[in-house]
Order: structure tokens, then C-alpha cells, then sequence
């Protein structure tokens, strides 16, 4: 009996195993490639595979009109905004803000991009975020506050005033301490809607001015009050003291007893910072350390309670001092430098001292941007794809913030994407396929611009909503199953060529072993690349491609084999 000649595979097993290592040699190096070049590579093939189901699916872009806008004040009926005890829906407390709002006309109109204005522009700040604007109060008047929509065809006014703040329409008044020695003060606190600060500050300061209570009191040969709500004691006695808004009056008892006259101070100064920054008094109310300025009284080098004092500023609106002493910048609408004078007035002696300040602006060191896609929140992409017939709304955020937010954006190609500046806000609009790189820039520090390269593509099947569905199933089936699929095919045929001899569970083994072994590999590589990170579950995608490669080429080497079988045993049986 004739034995059965093996196969010697001579070259083709040689050029299998070459195949086989240039395909395992370059999933290893691909492990230990910077994630925004494979990033890169996975942008081109999504591109690519959209343009292409696009081109099979093409959708005309649909436009609908915009018919009329119309400013409203803000629907959100919170004292927050624009529902405030005290004042009319159209009246804004100077230094406090009012939110406005547009409604467009078809809701669903197309092109939704406004802008705002005001008439005298110098009577409030706005920022402005997509539709809906913050008006802050600057000067005291009337102001009209105007819309236009992004064609200049369209547009909407609303009248507004700004007022003084008022006293407070409902407030409580407490003592720390009702019997109050000779030589001694006690200052009345004022509580408005829980907080209780002293009368010296402007409490709930965006919208009602405690300085415009009345004071008084019904024995002024025992104690009297004066209009900051520090009481005196004259002699020793009782005596009933009263805050009035007017309407509500409030009543407190207090005793006086036997004490000392104080003792003037000799050399009264204040030490502290003589520069704040406009806004700090908004921006502490979520950061209460970062932007504190606290000023200390001092009689020499002997340093005193800054409680003991009245603290008063020149311009409120400018920069604010609480009965701690510390200072705040709070609003400001010129790009220029401004001074205030902080005074503070003892409690004890009634001696003054003066403190200038200067006030600048806050000048932001980083800025963010972001835009929202399908409800999701999409922040500083460097490279974004969107589809002709978009509109996006693309936000701003500082470090540290900042009163005023404006942005100027341009783009690199207005025939490709078009942009509608609105203030702290600018809108997107894609006009065509192609590329355009946009570059915004901080109106209060153009030294800060960040960039944002938009790819537009032709709208079909792919859209806004899919493409980051598609992106992921390219990485995840050509970046990790396929490539690992054919190099297990080479690398499974390499072993079956060398290893022809021996049994199908032997070469199949050590195949499927190796692809194993190279998926974990490549995913540990990855996890000691700074940029990237290794992932359990891409082992198992991984291992998947090596899988079906194993299956699919040992199928294919039992169907060759059967093939050739069938045909020695026609040849034999002639």
C-alpha cells in the first residue's frame, strides 16, 4: 500500500507566516499609537461610510420660515428673576438682573438665531445665551430691550425700568444681646427670608435695600439709634426701639446697665486689598473663598473687630462691604478701571476711616464651549461633523467667570458654515458640504480664542443623531473585530501549513491561543499609553474577530478538503 504523501506548503506556508506577522505586528503597534491619531483614523472611515450611505439616502434639506419673534419676560415664576415682592413685573432693582425671553413663530422655524440690544445701551449689561436674555440694571430709567432676528427682518421690543431697590416689604428684626452695658453698641440684625445680616448691608442685595428702613426710638435719654441701626445707650433705663418700611413697623425691648465710656482710638487705618474684581460678589455665592476681600480696622498695629464698624461704600453698585468687613467687587459696565471709597465708622466712638479701591474687570485665563446634540451636552471638540441644514447653538464658560461672556466668532469659510453672533452665545450655520475651521474669541480678553473645525456633510440616513453610532461600529468592527479577524485567518493558516501533519484540535489550539494572547496584549498595552485605556470588553470584541477568523478559515480548510477528497476518489474509481 502506497503511504499518503503530505503537502510540503514550500512557499505558500513561508508567505502565509509573513502575512500573519505583519498583521499581528501592526495591532501591537497600533496598542501603543496616540489616541488622536486613531481618532483621526476613525473620523476618515466614518466619513467615508457616511458619505456613502448618503449619497444612497439623500434628503433635501427642509426649511421653515420664520415668521415673527416676540420678548416676553421670563415665564419662570421665581423671585429670582422677574415675580419680586415690591415691584412691577418691568421694574429691575439696579444691580439686579431680569431674565427675557423670545418666542419665534413658527415653533418650528428653521433659523432661530436673535439679537439683543438696548436703547441707551449704557442703562444695562446683557448677556445674551441663545434666546433667552439676563438684563442687569445699571442706571436708573427707562430702557428698551430689542430683538432681531438673523436675517434683520424680524423684530421685537419690551420696555423695561430700572429702579432703585427698595425696602424690604416683609422682614423680622433681633438683638444678640437686648441689655446693653454704657459704652457699649448693639446692632439691630435684619432678617429677610431666613438670612440675617446686619442693617449695613444690602440683604437679598439684588433686590431690596435695607439702608431705607426708619429707626427710632421711645426714650432717647436712655438709648438712641442711629440710621444704620446701631443703638447707643445714654443712661440706664428701658426703651422700646422701631424699624419701619413704612407699612410694617417692627418693635424690640431693651434695658441699658452701668458701663464705661470707651476710649477714642489713637491712629485708625485699614489694611487689606486695594484691588477687587467686578463680579466677585456674584461669583462667591458658589466659591466663598476665592474671591473675599477682607478688610481689617486697625488703631496702630493693634488690629480690631471688623464687626465694631459700619462699613459704607461709595458707589454700591460698584463694590460692596458686609459687617464682617469684607469686600466684594459686585457690577460693572466699563472696560475702564473705577474707583470706590470704602469708609469705615466705629460703633464705639463714632470715629471714620477711609480706603480706596480700585475696581477692574475679571479677565478670564481659560475658555470652554460647548453645544448640545439630541439633549446631550458636547464640550470643547476640537472637530465636530454636522449635516447641511444644521443650526447649532454653541455656549460659552470661563475660568474664572465673568460678567461679561460676549464672543466674536468668525469662520474660515462663510459659504460652508455661517455664523450668527448673539452675545455670550453664537449659532452655526451649516450652508454646505465641506470643511471650515471657526475660530471665538473672548471680547473681554481677545488674547483667549479656541477653535472648533466643523466637517459638513450632505444629510441622508446618517444624521446628528446616528453618526456617533456609526463612528463607534467602525472602531469597534474594523478597528478591533476585523483587523484582529484577519490576522487570526493568516495566522490560523500559518499553523495548519507548519503543523499539516498532526492532528485538526493541535494547530487549532495553538491558533486560537495566540489570538487570545494577542488581544489581552494589545488592550494592556493600551492601558500604559497616557492617552488611551485599556477596556475588558474590547478583549472580548477582540477575541470575537479572532473567533469567527478561526472558524471561518478552518470551514474553509475542511470544505478544500473535502473538495480535493471527492476528486482523488473520482479519479481512483476511473
Amino acid at each position: 500500500m502506497m503511504k499518503r504523501q503530505l503537502p510540503k506548503f514550500r512557499i505558500s506556508k513561508w508567505i502565509m507566516l509573513s502575512f500573519a506577522v505583519l498583521l499581528n505586528s501592526f495591532i501591537i503597534v497600533y496598542s501603543c499609537i496616540d489616541e488622536a491619531i486613531t481618532a483621526s483614523w476613525n473620523t476618515t472611515f466614518t466619513h467615508f461610510f457616511t458619505n456613502i450611505i448618503n449619497d444612497l439616502t439623500h434628503k433635501e434639506v427642509v426649511t421653515t420660515p420664520l415668521e415673527d419673534i416676540e420678548l416676553s419676560f421670563s415665564s419662570v415664576e421665581t423671585e429670582k428673576y422677574n415675580y419680586i415682592s415690591g415691584y412691577k413685573v418691568e421694574e429691575v432693582p439696579l444691580g439686579s438682573a431680569k431674565q427675557i425671553e423670545c418666542s419665534f413663530s413658527p415653533i418650528d422655524a428653521t433659523d432661530k438665531a436673535i439679537t439683543y440690544s438696548a436703547n441707551p445701551k449704557e442703562s444695562v449689561v446683557l448677556n445674551q445665551s441663545g434666546s433667552v436674555l439676563s438684563v442687569v440694571g445699571m442706571k436708573a430709567g427707562k430702557c428698551i430691550i430689542s430683538a432681531t432676528s438673523n436675517d434683520g427682518n424680524l423684530e421685537s421690543s419690551i420696555e423695561i425700568e430700572i429702579v432703585e431697590a427698595v425696602a424690604p416689604a416683609a422682614f423680622d428684626i433681633s438683638l444678640n444681646n437686648k441689655i446693653i452695658p454704657l459704652g457699649t453698641t448693639q446692632t439691630i440684625n435684619i432678617d429677610i427670608d431666613g438670612g440675617v445680616l446686619g442693617h449695613n448691608e444690602v440683604i437679598n442685595f439684588r433686590y431690596y435695600d435695607t439702608r431705607k428702613l426708619t429707626y427710632s426710638s421711645t426714650n432717647k435719654g436712655v438709648a438712641t439709634v442711629d440710621n444704620y441701626g446701631v443703638i447707643y445707650p445714654k443712661s440706664i433705663g428701658s426703651t422700646t426701639i422701631s424699624v419701619s418700611n413704612g407699612t410694617i413697623t417692627k418693635t424690640i425691648d431693651v434695658s441699658t446697665t452701668s458701663g464705661s465710656t470707651p476710649t477714642p482710638y489713637s491712629s485708625l487705618s485699614i489694611s487689606g486689598s486695594n484691588v477687587c474684581y467686578a463680579n466677585d460678589m456674584i461669583l462667591g455665592q458658589n466659591s466663598k473663598t476665592k474671591y473675599r476681600y477682607p478688610l481689617i480696622p486697625k488703631d496702630g498695629d493693634v488690629e480690631l473687630d471688623p464687626e465694631g464698624f459700619i462699613w459704607k461704600s461709595s458707589n454700591e453698585l460698584l463694590v460692596k462691604v458686609d459687617k464682617h468687613g469684607v469686600m466684594r467687587g459686585f457690577r460693572k459696565s466699563s472696560s475702564q478701571d473705577e474707583t470706590a471709597i470704602i469708609t469705615a465708622i466705629s460703633k464705639l466712638t463714632g470715629q471714620e476711616v477711609t480706603y480706596s479701591v480700585v475696581v477692574k474687570n475679571q479677565l478670564p485665563t481659560q475658555m470652554y464651549f460647548w453645544f448640545v446634540i439630541n439633549e446631550k451636552e458636547i464640550w470643547n471638540h476640537k472637530e465636530h461633523t454636522f449635516f447641511v441644514g444644521d443650526h447649532i447653538v454653541v455656549y460659552f464658560a470661563y475660568s474664572p467667570n465673568t460678567q461679561t461672556k460676549d464672543v466674536v466668532a468668525t469662520s474660515e469659510n462663510e459659504s460652508i458654515v455661517s455664523i450668527s453672533n448673539e452675545g455670550s452665545s453664537i449659532t452655526l450655520h451649516m450652508l454646505s458640504e465641506g470643511v471650515s475651521l471657526i475660530r471665538m474669541t473672548s471680547v473681554i480678553n481677545p488674547e483667549l480664542t479656541v477653535e472648533m473645525q466643523c466637517t459638513v456633510m450632505k444629510p441622508g440616513a446618517i444624521n446628528d443623531e446616528n453618526v456617533s453610532t456609526l463612528g463607534v461600529t467602525i472602531r469597534k468592527s474594523l478597528g478591533h473585530a476585523a483587523v484582529f479577524m484577519a490576522a487570526q485567518i493568516f495566522t490560523y493558516l500559518t499553523f495548519f501549513m507548519f503543523f499539516y501533519d498532526k492532528k485538526w484540535w493541535f494547530y487549532s489550539s495553538i491558533s486560537v491561543g495566540e489570538g487570545l494572547f494577542l488581544c489581552g496584549l494589545s488592550e494592556l498595552i493600551q492601558y500604559f499609553v497616557p492617552s488611551r485605556s485599556g477596556s475588558f470588553l474590547d478583549v472580548l470584541i477582540d477575541f470575537a474577530g479572532v473567533a469567527v477568523g478561526a472558524a471561518l478559515t478552518f470551514l474553509g480548510i475542511y470544505l478544500v478538503k473535502k473538495i480535493i477528497e471527492k476528486r482523488k476518489q473520482k479519479e481512483n474509481n476511473k
